[in-house]
């Protein structure tokens, strides 16, 4: 895998040459972790889907900066909360994509798999930001095979 380390101080992109992978980001120990992931990421950075977590428990899967297909298959901006009490602070963050699915596992315990558009099929890319001062970790990345290869 492609391993990094992260902090307030900047993104980290990552330029998969297909949309097939997993990430795994670990956070480090701190109440006040956020976590803003771009998936399905235009090379302009036009166009992408946006995974936002935060150590209060809130989740935002936004899909208004995709190329739009899809509108009629449910809101472009969903919001929940995957409840701290019952799944402890967050520390991790495990999602596997596929082109067009996004499985997010948090704290390998509250799980749900959402809808995404690339704008085109080359929309591989990937940014991992910080968005609180406090966040910081590590982050790992695998390129996937199709079971075809």
């Amino acid at each position: 895998p492609q391993t990094h380390t992260f902090s307030a101080t900047g993104p980290i992109d990552l330029a998969p040459t297909a949309n097939q992978w997993e990430l795994l980001v670990e956070l480090a120990d701190n109440p006040e972790q956020c976590i803003d992931i771009q998936l399905a990421k235009s090379e302009s950075g036009s166009f992408f889907t946006r995974l936002v977590i935060d150590g209060s428990g809130d989740v935002t899967f936004d899909r208004q900066r995709s190329n739009g297909r899809g509108d009629d298959e449910g809101p472009l901006l969903i919001t929940g909360n995957y409840e701290p009490a019952a799944h402890g602070p967050l520390s991790s963050i495990h999602l596997f994509f596929d082109g067009s699915v996004a499985d997010v596992f948090i704290n390998e315990s509250a799980a749900f798999s959402v809808r995404t558009y690339p704008h085109t099929a080359v929309d591989t890319g990937v940014r991992v930001t910080s968005c609180a001062a406090a966040t910081g970790g590590q982050l790992a990345f695998w390129p996937l095979r199709s079971t075809g290869e």
